[in-house]
């Protein structure tokens, strides 16, 4: 029995389009597979395209292009969704099937590299009251915009750090609480930390007031005829 070995192949990384994604959006990836000789057989009997499919990777994130028998093209493509920020370096691995090898190309720059930016983020901070004493309890309230923000958010009066620590984002909002504020007017900020696909950001400022408490006037009580002699 003859053993007919089957046909090597070389996968090759073409194309991410575009190159340059924010998280969140995808790229498109072309991948190339050759081989010494493709297409039919010259008794017509047979097929030389190469079947299958073609995984690319970029260290977390898959996306499976199929290649179509008797196609008259061995580039195919597949979208692919990153999960982080940063600079990927894609794989590209093609299955084989009966006729055709197994191979697989990793890049590191050009159409084998994608770049993931964290996605920009705006963060809108409500106080209330906007007005009160220093005895009152203010209410803060940081909501962050961008891709499933994750993190922590910090309140700040001027350079002070408000509710002692940090507030950890929970479904786009950080939330706290605090008082003891001095007399006058503040300037109130939440700074967002950011995470691995998005970026940190500041709020507008937002105005306190801080007013002392009224104090209401001291009754004199009125003096009789006997303490009067006592004064003369």
């Amino acid at each position: 029995t003859q053993q007919v070995n089957r046909v090597a192949t070389t996968t090759t990384l073409v194309s991410a389009v575009p190159a340059a994604i924010t998280l969140g959006q995808p790229s498109t990836i072309s991948v190339t597979i050759s081989a010494p000789f493709v297409g039919k057989s010259t008794s017509g009997k047979g097929s030389f395209f190469p079947t299958g499919t073609v995984t690319v990777n970029d260290g977390s994130t898959n996306c499976v292009a199929t290649l179509p028998a008797n196609a008259s093209s061995s580039t195919v493509s597949c979208d692919l969704t990153p999960t982080s920020a940063g600079t990927k370096t894609l794989a590209a691995t093609y299955t084989g099937d009966a006729t055709f090898e197994t191979s697989s190309d990793v890049g590191t720059s050009g159409a084998g590299s994608l770049t993931v930016n964290a996605a920009t983020t705006t963060v809108a901070l409500t106080v209330s009251p906007t007005h009160g004493t220093p005895t009152t309890n203010f209410a803060f309230q940081a909501t962050v915009s961008g891709n499933n923000p994750t993190g922590t958010v910090s309140f700040f009066d001027g350079n002070t750090l408000l509710c002692s620590q940090p507030v950890a984002v929970a479904n786009n909002v950080a939330t706290c609480t605090a008082s003891g504020f001095t007399a006058g007017q503040h300037s109130v900020t939440a700074q967002y930390s950011g995470d691995g696909g998005n970026a940190a950001a500041t709020s507008a400022l937002v105005a306190l007031g801080i007013a002392l408490p009224s104090v209401p006037p001291q009754v004199i009580p009125a003096l009789d005829r006997s303490s009067l002699w006592l004064l003369i």
